[in-house]
């Protein structure tokens, strides 16, 4: 991993590691290396479980609908809607990803 992770990791700094790892994620799907950024993503995820930085759930479905996991991705939009519903943080967009996802799942 590069420099920046393991000074993130190094000073406890998770928001910093999660935006870290999900930058990585970002970079592997523009490659199409969509298993990796898929593991990238995971890791960013289980840093703070209880709550995904915004972006979180959208890196994750899209590296599981290019892994031709549809319901796994559809699952997923709605663990992350669900938790910016309590959060409050929930944007119309996100329910036209939740729309999206269902269809390609039917």
């Amino acid at each position: 991993m590069a420099r920046g992770y393991g000074l993130a990791k190094a000073l406890g700094n998770l928001r910093e590691e999660q935006i870290f790892l999900l930058d990585t994620a970002q970079l592997h799907i523009a490659r199409k290396n969509f298993g990796t950024a898929l593991e990238r993503a995971e890791e960013a995820r289980a840093l703070t479980p209880d709550r995904d930085i915004s972006n979180v759930p959208g890196v994750l479905a899209t590296c599981l609908l290019n892994l031709d996991r549809f319901d796994e991705a559809q699952a997923n939009i709605a663990k992350g809607l669900e938790r910016a519903a309590k959060l409050d943080e929930v944007s119309d967009s996100a329910f036209d990803v939740q729309v999206f996802v269902s269809s390609l799942a039917a």
